[in-house]
């Protein structure tokens, strides 16, 4: 949406809470920067609620469609729920970016923290956030054989309630696809390349253990790239399993591909 001048446009969404009171906050700091850019705050949560019958009124979809970039503040009641649940899973908002990098001159509690930076990413759309829950007295009936890692049923818990953690293989191969493409972008700006895969698959053998087997087979191969893998294994007393590959620059290597990963 950004105009021949280079104006970007944003749409600011506070949500409910300490959400309004940061992006407020940060609208105004990009205003004081004199970025160019077009801060839009198209009604939304309780109050479009109230004034449009929706909590994401059409004409707020639409600039949110139509904008470079939303901030997002917080969610809180149903209403801001539906906000989020809009931007993030109508909009298959798959990938949860989040970079940690210090800049110099900056406060840290941390001894050294000169050259952090790095980039975390989440799978946006499973997992167990959807809300998939119910009674566990539904789960019993419709499973009654399932079991525990000690041995219990579902129906021996009482009154309860479960969620369900969905793993896809679409779901996994688009996200480590990211990584890898977000690794090379970086490493072409001098960063090493590295991907790690960080899952509970020593515990959540058949779910997180999935998401890992899927990502290491298949990241390696995105966009007919080839990847060299580093090193794998997990940091002593880490109840987490990881993975790693690097690639060099300019360079590949030829199949097959061969990785390895262990469990504390």
């Amino acid at each position: 949406m950004g105009d021949a001048a280079g104006v970007k446009t944003v749409v600011a969404l506070g949500g409910e809470g300490i959400g309004v009171e940061v992006v407020d906050a940060a609208c105004e700091l990009l205003a004081a920067a004199g970025f160019p850019l077009r801060i839009l705050t198209p009604p939304h949560g309780e109050a479009a609620q109230r004034s449009h019958g929706s909590p994401v009124p059409d004409e707020t979809k639409r600039l949110c469609g139509a904008a470079d970039g939303i901030l997002f503040g917080a969610a809180g009641g149903p209403a801001s729920v539906a906000v989020i649940t809009y931007l993030r899973w109508q909009q298959d908002a798959y990938a949860n970016v989040r970079p940690i990098k210090y800049y110099e001159g900056a406060r840290s509690p941390l001894a050294d923290p000169r050259g952090i930076d790095f980039v975390v990413l989440r799978e946006n759309m499973e997992g167990l956030y959807p809300a998939r829950e119910g009674d566990l007295a539904e789960l019993a009936r419709a499973l009654p054989e399932l079991r525990d890692h000690i041995g219990r049923r579902m129906g021996e818990y009482g009154e309860g309630r479960f969620a369900v953690k969905v793993v896809s293989r679409h779901g996994t191969e688009r996200i480590a696809r990211f990584a890898c493409e977000l690794a090379l972008k970086r490493q072409a700006r001098g960063r090493p390349g590295k991907v790690t895969c960080v899952t509970k698959s020593n515990v959540l053998v058949r779910s997180d253990g999935f998401f890992q087997e899927v990502t290491c087979s298949g990241a390696p191969t995105a966009s007919s790239r080839r990847w060299w893998r580093a090193s794998s294994g997990s940091t002593r007393g880490s109840p987490s399993s990881t993975s790693t590959w690097t690639t060099p620059p300019g360079a590949s290597c030829g199949s097959p591909r061969r990785w390895t990963s262990s469990s504390a």
